[in-house]
């Protein structure tokens, strides 16, 4: 009985202990709380990994996405004056022993330009620098391809050479000797005082690199101011010799080449197209990424960072096609607008991925280069003009403004001046002639030096630094 009527006593002095200590109490809170802060990092975890599986997911099905685009076909002239132009370098004899001779320099036993066949020839000795005669026996081999050569340039160019990162333009090496050829035609002529015929070929070399530079690529516009450089280089040397007809002749000749080529944001825009081409031929191969996992765009040697690899394998074709396309769209308007606005205009941003990363830096400079041939064919056919007048009148005008439209359509302008002539006065022994260069200042006539540390013989053989302070002088810089 004592034990029944005990019971409730413990029952309270239990709940009464209970209540006195709060620790289980807590501890039963604490791991509540515990599980719920676990369960919601669970979700936490199960939704960051939805989202980047979505994210990714979504990222390699817009790298699978096709390039729809249809490029316009170029519309190419038959006759085409690209086909003489092949047909003759296809002709050429010894055309490594052409390189030689028109530098002047001893034949070696390997080509300057490192064709297998270049010496051939069994008449022409090593060792030695080759003589008049034999340069004149060059030149008469030749004469085949010198005149399918002229032939061609009777129509107009166009270069379709299909749009594929595997073209290799083989015809380009045959156009630089051809050019080579013709100013080697040249020297000999002007070596036997036929100081008009000598013209006539120095310019013809200059129309040949004039017709290159409307080439789908860069190359091919790199290529046809190189060749334009190898006419111009010797024509000085003729100028003061020719009659007053043949040098108002050569005047508007080389003006109206020079008219005819391409401008610079011309040249940007052949180059989009036929890398956009190239682009939707690569982006039909499933594989296309493994031509690009070569090498670094900085160094070849070097394989790709695992980032990159992984950025290319996710890698948008259509992305990479429109950040190449905008880049270049607005890399084209900025070519076009005259040399002191482009300094003043800021470089469009580079796309954000590999694929153009690669492609893109190509472009460094290279608009200076192309004005800069534009100047100094200026300066050649004004230089021409001043000749005729001075043949006719005994004297050099005032102004260039007094060779229009005699001898020059028009009064040249600067290609590196807002739309401003060429520089001219004339002084007690002739004239000075002269643009004001790629630093857009006017020097007041003072040439441009290239850096002590450029290998030439001629200190003002002008590179592609458009810092160096100067002027391009008509007769001094080439």
């Amino acid at each position: 009985m004592a034990t029944q009527s005990n019971q409730p006593m413990r029952t309270l002095r239990l709940v009464i202990m209970m209540y006195d200590e709060p620790r289980p109490w807590s501890m039963i809170i604490e791991m509540d709380r515990r599980t719920s802060r676990s369960k919601l990092v669970r979700k936490g975890v199960i939704a960051v990994a939805l989202l980047l599986a979505v994210a990714g997911g979504t990222q390699w099905y817009r790298s699978q996405m096709p390039v729809n685009v249809h490029l316009p076909k170029p519309t190419v002239p038959s006759p085409n004056a690209r086909d003489y132009y092949t047909a003759a370098g296809l002709l050429l004899v010894d055309r490594g022993v052409v390189g030689y001779a028109v530098d002047s320099k001893p034949i070696g036993s390997a080509t300057k330009f490192g064709e297998a066949d270049a010496l051939r020839s069994k008449w022409v000795p090593t060792g030695r620098a080759l003589t008049l005669t034999e340069k004149d026996r060059l030149v008469a081999e030749n004469q085949a391809a010198l005149a399918k050569l002229r032939e061609g340039m009777r129509y107009s160019y166009c270069d379709a050479s299909p749009a594929s990162f595997n073209t290799l333009f083989p015809h380009y090496s045959y156009d630089r000797a051809m050019a080579r050829l013709l100013s080697l035609e040249g020297q000999t002529l002007a070596a036997h005082g036929k100081w008009d015929d000598a013209a006539g070929a120095y310019l013809d070399t200059v129309k040949l690199g004039g017709d290159i530079t409307k080439g789908p690529v860069l190359i091919g516009t790199l290529v046809g101011i190189s060749c334009q450089k190898v006419g111009r280089l010797h024509c000085y040397d003729v100028v003061g010799h020719l009659s007053a007809s043949t040098a108002r002749y050569n005047s508007r000749r080389l003006e109206s080449i020079d008219a005819a080529m391409p401008d610079a944001g011309e040249v940007l825009a052949g180059e989009e197209r036929f890398t956009q081409g190239s682009l939707l031929e690569l982006f039909r191969s499933r594989d296309w990424r493994k031509a690009f996992i070569v090498g670094s765009p900085g160094d070849e040697s070097q394989p790709y960072s695992v980032t990159a690899t992984w950025r290319l394998q996710m890698e948008s074709p259509r992305v990479a096609y429109d950040g190449y396309t905008r880049y270049m769209d607005q890399s084209v308007a900025r070519a076009r607008l005259p040399w002191p606005q482009q300094l003043a205009t800021s470089v469009p941003p580079m796309p954000d991925d590999p694929l153009n990363y690669w492609l893109l830096p190509v472009f460094a400079r290279t608009e200076s280069l192309y004005f800069r041939s534009h100047a100094l064919n200026r300066l050649l056919a004004t230089q021409l003009a001043l000749r005729a007048f001075y043949a006719e009148r005994n004297a050099y005008p005032s102004t260039l403004a007094e060779l229009a439209p005699r001898y020059l359509s028009r009064p040249p302008l600067d290609p590196f001046a807002d739309h401003a002539p060429l520089k001219y006065r004339r002084t007690d022994h002739g004239f000075v002639l002269y643009s004001i260069g790629p630093d857009a200042q006017d020097d007041g006539g003072k040439p441009i030096v290239a850096e002590p540390k450029v290998k030439s013989k001629n200190p003002y053989e002008m590179t592609n630094d458009t810092t160096l302070a100067g002027d391009i002088v008509a007769g001094t810089n080439y």
